[in-house]
This record gives C-alpha cells, structure tokens and sequence, in this order.
C-alpha cells in the first residue's frame, strides 16, 4: 500500500529571502539542517538552479539509502521546486519551498509531499518531516545563511 504524506513547516529567519532561498535548494546542506542525512553532494550543474541535481544519503535505523533530487524550478528570491526519490524504490518526494520578504528577514515555507510505497521509507519520511530536532537546526542554520 502506499503512503501519501504531506508535511508543511514555516519559518521566520533573520536572512534575507534570496540567501535562504540559495541555502535551502543547495541540498548539500542538507548535512547540515536534517538529522536523517550523513551525507550530501551536488552532482549535475554548477551552484543553484534549474536542472541541479544532488545525491544524499539518508540513515534510519542503521540503514543507509541514497535518493537523487532535482531542482525542476528554480526562481531567485521566491520559490523552488525538488523532485527526488531513490533508485529502484516505489516512491516519490516533492519539496516546494517559498520564500517571503518580511520586516525581519524571510517567511521560508516548506511544503514536502511524499507518496511513498514502502514501509520502511515511510517512517524515514515521518522522521525527517516531523522531527522537531529537523527544524530547530533548519532555523538556526538559515539564520545564518549570509555567513555561509
């Protein structure tokens, strides 16, 4: 059976929307920012934009699996589309992520919808999407984004 999630966090960061925008679509921080990955490099283009690709290597419970995303849009500042999935598995992952100006920062939106046919990646999307440990270094690491 398959197993539909869709996950939608908002944050508000200090960073301007273009740097958090760039961070967050450069899924080689994803290292960074997601306690399921140990791994994470860009593979197909050179910086962010349409048509960048990325190779990251997630762990749940002692297994290591590698997913392929792809950046299907890309618009500076304001919005982002991924699509990724691993190799040989049932399922899919789209991330949109939008950005907005605020008088402080940036309201960062990220929506990830996940349709998924295997039990085991499931859960491994339930942790990534809902772990609180997930989102509080998201928003301490895009906080600082004009720094990286």
């Amino acid at each position: 059976s398959t197993v539909n999630m869709l996950s939608k966090k908002t944050l508000h960061i200090s960073t301007g929307p273009e740097n958090a925008l760039e961070y967050m679509v450069d899924y080689s921080h994803r290292v960074d920012w997601d306690t399921s990955v140990n791994r994470a490099i860009q593979v197909v283009g050179r910086g962010i934009g349409k048509g960048a690709e990325f190779l990251v290597w997630h762990r749940f419970m002692g297994v290591q699996k590698r997913f392929v995303y792809h950046v299907v849009e890309y618009e500076p500042g304001c919005r982002a589309l991924i699509q990724g999935g691993a190799s040989g598995e049932s399922g899919s992952f789209f991330d949109a992520i939008t950005v907005n100006p605020t008088d402080t920062g940036s309201a960062l939106h990220f929506v990830s919808n996940m349709n998924i046919h295997n039990r085991f990646y499931a859960l491994l999307a339930r942790q990534t999407a809902a772990g609180s440990a997930f989102m509080g270094s998201l928003r301490h690491k895009t906080a600082h984004t004009a720094e990286l």
